[in-house]
């Protein structure tokens, strides 16, 4: 078993449960929202609940790693239909990555608390959401993206 399929713990689930407020109305990525929701609150079981800093940094790692890959495969699409606000959200998407990386590094050295760590990324991801993702809708869905 790895340490993304141990999701058992309600924990887990109830850390950021993924709602219909949530959604775009772009499948595509809003499944990829749901993982990593899904990501943040076993990141948060494992640093607050288990207290197990290594896997918290592995997970925390795959949580980046998804984003990065979510954030990519958001861009390829807005640069194919020639999305007009895509410089402003590439610039966003590094800004985030750079600062998840910083995190998890400092997390990693001691410098930052788990207790703070998944309080901030949950409303990270929330707030990416709702302001950001939200303003691409229309434009996907005059294009034919469901």
């Amino acid at each position: 078993m790895t340490f993304l399929q141990d999701a058992s713990h309600a924990d887990e689930s109830t850390f950021l449960p993924w709602c219909e407020a949530n959604r775009l109305g772009v499948r595509r990525f809003d499944e990829e929202h749901a993982r990593m929701a899904a990501l943040i609150g076993h990141l948060h079981a494992t640093m607050i609940v288990r207290r197990d800093k290594p896997l918290s940094l592995k997970v925390f790692e795959r949580l980046i790693l998804e984003t990065r890959r979510h954030f990519d495969g958001e861009e390829a699409l807005m640069e194919e239909l020639g999305y007009p606000a895509l410089e402003a959200h590439s610039a966003e998407h590094a800004r985030l990555i750079t600062e998840a990386e910083e995190m998890a590094r400092n997390y990693g050295l001691g410098h930052i608390s788990a207790l703070a760590l998944p309080e901030f990324l949950r409303k990270w991801l929330l707030h990416h959401i709702d302001t950001c993702d939200r303003a691409y809708t229309d434009f996907f869905r005059t294009h034919g993206i469901p």
